[in-house]
């Protein structure tokens, strides 16, 4: 593994000040785009932790004591918006009493940075009920992983409680405007820009002007096939795939020479929905030429072709399958782009 010298992260005020920073042609530039639950910036924060220097401690952001109320208070909401999005969704199902009177309690509850033990024994209870569990699996919240969040609810009850960095990682923590992270990776400096998701264009078009040579890092959750995101009523990996040959077309007009890493997260849910729970690639009925299997590889290859028939035949397509949770997957798609984007052909799997 390469050696990183320093990790700068730094929130963009104005456009003059994306264009100065991108002007810089000594530094390689990643623009991460992808839509909101793809995994976006857990990747990024995975790729900090991963190759942060050994001298600092594991979560060296949180330090400082308004930092960590503030994390402590974000995954606290992320469970709490979790328990109630599939509270509502299945409400009416509920039979137990004791569940009904804990959905009562948690209802009204908002996010602090300590929580009290009655809200954690309603979180408790109603992520045991079988009827929540059930929604669970077939809600959104099921790829976030919210359940691990739920199994040590109890800790967040104690004054002194510190956040790991697994639950950072799987806190629901969204981006606003354009964010820039540096990382000096074998004094090879590496600047990634996050510019969000949805309705962020005019911050991407500035990079692009202003880069040589960018590469676009999309992120797309694999188990996306048959969720459905409330806010558009619309099927995720449909509106994944319309999104990215929207940026596919995007970095061709803006950037001819710009290049495209598609990433496809969230491996182990994919698997655990195809494989275990046979849950078939055309579920939402949107998808006719999906295969009829339930072997992973075969998934995974179905869905890596629908992208690649969404980008410009000229562009060069480099697809990675992880999960961002797993280190060793980071480590892999870091380490694997020095030098970067070599291969052969239109398309390359790594």
């Amino acid at each position: 593994m390469g050696s990183v010298q320093s990790i700068v992260s730094r929130h963009f005020q104005t456009e003059q000040e994306i264009r100065s920073d991108c002007n810089n042609e000594e530094n390689n530039k990643w623009i991460l785009y992808g839509l909101q639950g793809s995994g976006r910036t857990t990747i990024w924060r995975q790729i900090k932790y991963t190759f942060s220097p050994p001298t600092e401690s594991e979560n060296p952001e949180i330090e400082n004591p308004e930092v960590m109320s503030w994390y402590k208070t974000e995954i606290v909401s992320s469970l709490l918006q979790s328990t109630k999005g599939i509270i509502r969704n299945c409400q009416s199902n509920i039979e137990n009493a004791d569940v009904l009177v804990a959905v009562r309690t948690l209802m009204d509850a908002r996010a602090t940075s300590v929580i009290s033990e009655n809200i954690a024994h309603a979180i408790s209870l109603i992520w045991r009920d079988p009827v929540f569990q059930r929604a669970y699996e077939q809600s959104l919240y099921f790829s976030y992983g919210s359940k691990v969040l739920a199994e040590v609810c109890m800790q967040w009850t104690r004054l002194n409680w510190v956040p790991s960095k697994d639950e950072i990682l799987r806190s629901h923590l969204f981006t606003k405007g354009v964010q820039e992270h540096t990382v000096n990776l074998n004094d090879k400096v590496i600047k990634v820009y996050d510019v969000g998701f949805l309705g962020n264009e005019r911050g991407m078009k500035l990079i692009l002007e202003s880069t040589k040579y960018p590469f676009l890092v999309y992120v797309a959750s694999l188990s996306s096939y048959n969720e459905c995101q409330d806010d558009w009523g619309r099927n995720l990996l449909e509106e994944t795939l319309i999104h990215f040959r929207e940026c596919s077309h995007f970095l061709r007009c803006n950037n001819p020479d710009g290049e495209i890493v598609l990433i496809l997260n969230k491996s182990d849910v994919f698997r655990e929905k195809l494989v275990k729970k046979k849950i078939p690639l055309n579920k939402s009925g949107l998808f006719p030429n999906a295969p009829r299997t339930f072997i992973y590889e075969d998934g995974v290859e179905w869905m890596r072709q629908e992208f690649l028939k969404r980008t410009d035949q000229a562009m060069l397509l480099q697809t990675h399958v992880i999960d961002a949770f797993d280190e060793g997957d980071i480590t892999s798609f870091v380490t694997s782009l020095f030098p970067a984007f070599k291969c052969d052909g239109r398309s390359c799997m790594v």
